[in-house]
């Protein structure tokens, strides 16, 4: 409800995907300057069957893309960590 109604315009874009009168994903991203942060995504089993959440992350590359936003960030993966020494 937050990030909804009391989050300024200008630091979120929020993408939906809907069938006819039913929204199958959501997608909420953060703006910093020029920066967009995939924040969070919602969607129903049937958008996750026809890939609703690609749908969308597709469709925010290209409206980042086009409003010439310097960074696209996708979020944490959460993938187990492998330290490399590197010198």
């Amino acid at each position: 409800k937050y990030i909804f109604f009391n989050f300024f315009y200008e630091k979120r874009r929020i993408f939906i995907a809907s069938n006819k009168s039913k929204i199958l994903s959501i997608s909420i991203f953060g703006i910093f300057k020029k920066n967009a942060i995939y924040w969070i995504n919602a969607s129903s089993n049937n958008a996750l069957k026809i890939g609703g959440n690609h749908f969308l992350m597709w469709e925010a590359l290209k409206y980042f893309k086009k409003m010439r936003f310097q960074f696209f960030e996708f979020g944490e993966g959460f993938l187990k960590i492998i330290r490399i020494k590197i010198y």
